[in-house]
Formats: C-alpha cells, sequence, structure tokens
C-alpha cells in the first residue's frame, strides 16, 4: 500500500506543478501543453483508483473517494490534487 501511495504522490506533484505553471503560461504554450496536463491529470487518477482498489480489498474504509464524486468532474479531482499535495507537505513536517 506504501508503493502505491508514493505513485500517487508522485504524480500529485507533476501534476501541481503543471497546474500552478497554467496560469503563467501563454495561449499558445497552453495549447502545446495542454495534451500532457490532461496525462497528468489521468495518471493521478489511475494511480488514485489503484490506490482505493487496494484499499477495499483490505478492508479499509473507502468513503473518501465518494465525496469527491464522479471522476467526470475533473476540475474538483484537480483541486484535490492540490489537497493531497498540502497534506502531504505538512505531514512531512
Amino acid at each position: 500500500m506504501h508503493e502505491l501511495w508514493k505513485e500517487v504522490i508522485d504524480s500529485a506533484l507533476v501534476y501541481v506543478v503543471m497546474r500552478i505553471n497554467w496560469g503563467h503560461f501563454s495561449r499558445e504554450e497552453k495549447n502545446e501543453k495542454d495534451n500532457l496536463r490532461t496525462s497528468h491529470h489521468n495518471t493521478f487518477f489511475s494511480n488514485l483508483k489503484s490506490f482505493h482498489k487496494l484499499r477495499e480489498k483490505m478492508k479499509l474504509n473507502g468513503n473518501w473517494l465518494e465525496k469527491l464524486g464522479s471522476s467526470e468532474a475533473r476540475k474538483c479531482w484537480g483541486d484535490f490534487v492540490g489537497d493531497v499535495v498540502y497534506f502531504e507537505n505538512i505531514k512531512a513536517r
């Protein structure tokens, strides 16, 4: 489970860097990087879902994922990536 969580964190860090920089990109840069941003977002989704499935197999509470809503709500999930990074940063203190 720790290895899967590390993958979640690693993919969150990659996506958060892209998301933070997004507001500073020109329109041309956004057009160039949009597919990469989507790929980073999807990688985080995939890693988080794998982590969640393992927790379910281990009979650990998984209600938290449902609270994010459907994976169709990409902005909400994208915001959650920032939350994950934030809490991991606090935990590292």
